[in-house]
């Protein structure tokens, strides 16, 4: 065995105790310790310190190696794919259309080469106002910079700009387009120009209309450092507008779940959703809230609203919450008619429309306009008189007189 199938094979050889799981890493600590248990201390250190350099020198050997089979592979795919851009370049030519790359390199070229064009522009749109520029990529930073400018220069970043023709207003710490060609390189370097010609026209933003002081003074610490090294466009701090809360509760808070070992995704999902819910079940009447009206009132569960990603499987979380007795109203991946507040107007229109629709009747009286839970519903229909056509069954309606237990 030799050459690639060798690399691939050493890859996936048995992993020792001493290997991480699916890792090509070793892991000194523990090898450290059991040489150090076998062999004693000073003997244990020695051969551990030479195992991490041996395991270094693989390591890199390995990573050059697989970087030169990348280069290799990139190298075929770019060759075999100028068959297929030449294709589509025909292709676009004989339908006569052009997508959305050729529109903004076109537009380019027209500003660029074509003075009279660029000047037109100019005059047809005096004022300029991009909103988050951070998704800005070089091509569309370049086509704005020539129309808001008096003279045609070289580079874009260099460009004249008539005063007020360009007001922009971006984030760099939101800038996650790079895979579409927006890099916040871009906002740095319109920044730098603008900043260059009209020293007083940059301002930074720093109020925060969302978050208290805990949260922004968390997110300070974390964003500073990394936004601030070298090609970074630099951290501006975020000032709080809304005063520090007085319930002496942290802002942010982490909770610890238990989990099996190797757990599987469904396991880690149903680990989060009965801790989630047996947290809320815990601050519901124990927690003291202030109201809109400024009264201290206990927490209800009208009071909390959970976020998820797109993509969570909601129910879990759903079946969590009911199993504590929590009514929920969820939004999270529905439609227009599956929407808490359409299915609420449908059981009201339903139960208008037909006194005697008691499925329209219970939704009603269990969605959140109204929230009774299941067992004053229960309480309420067995109170109810009985249906003069079913006279097991009871008989729930609009008009019915209502008194939960």
């Amino acid at each position: 065995m030799s050459g690639f199938s060798a690399i691939v094979g050493a890859r996936s050889s048995p992993e020792t105790e001493l290997h991480a799981a699916r890792q090509l890493r070793f892991d000194l600590a523990a090898t450290k310790s059991r040489l150090e248990k076998s062999g004693g201390p000073e003997t244990g250190a020695r051969l551990s310190e030479e195992a991490g350099r041996l395991f270094n020198r693989v390591n890199e050997s390995y990573r050059d190696a697989l970087g030169r089979v990348a280069t290799t592979l990139v190298a075929i795919l770019s060759k075999e794919l100028d068959e297929v851009l030449s294709d589509y370049a025909d292709f676009k030519r004989a339908a006569a259309v052009l997508d959305f790359e050729d529109l903004l390199q076109r537009a380019r070229t027209l500003v660029r080469n074509h003075d009279a064009v660029r000047r037109a522009l100019g005059a047809r749109y005096r004022h300029i106002f991009v909103d988050e520029f951070q998704d800005t990529d070089p091509v569309q930073a370049e086509i704005l910079f020539l129309i808001a400018s008096d003279e045609h220069a070289s580079r874009w970043q260099e460009s004249s700009l008539r005063s007020g023709a360009f007001f922009l207003v971006g984030d760099p710490k939101q800038s996650i387009y790079q895979f579409r060609g927006a890099n916040v390189g871009s906002y740095s370097q319109a920044r730098a120009a603008i900043k260059q010609q009209w020293p007083e026209n940059v301002i930074q933003i720093t109020a925060n209309f969302r978050s208290r002081p805990g949260i922004l003074t968390y997110v300070n610490r974390c964003f500073e450092a990394p936004l601030s090294a070298l090609d970074q466009p630099g951290y501006v701090a975020l000032a709080p507008t809304i005063p520090a809360a007085d319930h002496g509760i942290p802002c942010v808070a982490k909770i610890i779940v238990d989990l099996p070992p190797d757990p599987r995704g469904e396991e880690i999902r149903d680990a989060e959703a009965a801790a989630g819910a047996e947290l809320c079940a815990s601050l519901v009447g124990n927690l003291k809230i202030r109201g809109d009206d400024g009264m201290t009132v206990p927490l209800t569960p009208g009071g909390i609203a959970l976020l998820a990603p797109t993509g969570t499987e909601v129910w879990r979380y759903e079946y969590a919450l009911e199993e504590r007795g929590l009514p929920i109203a969820s939004q999270a991946g529905k439609g227009l008619f599956r929407r808490q507040e359409v299915q609420d107007l449908m059981a009201l229109a339903r139960t208008l429309a037909d006194a005697g629709d008691t499925l329209a009747f219970g939704a009603l009286m269990r969605d959140p306009f109204v929230g009774l839970t299941e067992e004053e519903l229960l309480d309420v229909t067995a109170a109810l008189p009985a249906s003069p056509e079913h006279p097991m069954l009871p008989r729930a309606s609009r008009s019915s007189p209502i008194q939960p237990k």
